[in-house]
């Protein structure tokens, strides 16, 4: 199992990248978008709790601390399901060619 993910290391890369290219080719901002759109996210949101609802510091750590210690993992885990899900529905054809069978322990 070990040796095959080296052997196929310059495949995964080339989708990645063309992923990338094809996702991001459309904006305006290209793939800068990548960085810019939960950083302003984080600003925004900072913005509104700090100054419109006035959330006070915990333990003397700054919230936007707080906030970015939340962002980034809320972040990482809808954008993962989103495009697996995402690649699951449109390679369908893949899938339906696949037969799962049902093991049951006793």
């Amino acid at each position: 199992m070990s040796t095959e993910i080296p052997k196929h290391m310059r495949i995964l890369s080339s989708l990645i990248i063309n992923d990338l290219k094809a996702r991001y080719l459309t904006n305006y901002l290209g793939f800068f978008w990548v960085l810019i759109q939960p950083c302003a996210t984080a600003l925004i949101l900072w913005f509104v709790f700090e100054h419109g609802v006035k959330v006070a510091p915990h333990h003397d750590f700054p919230f936007l601390l707080w906030l970015i210690c939340g962002l980034i993992p809320w972040f990482f885990i809808t954008e993962a399901l989103n495009t697996g899900c995402h690649a699951i529905k449109d390679n369908s054809f893949l899938v339906k060619k696949i037969v799962f069978t049902y093991h049951f322990c006793r």
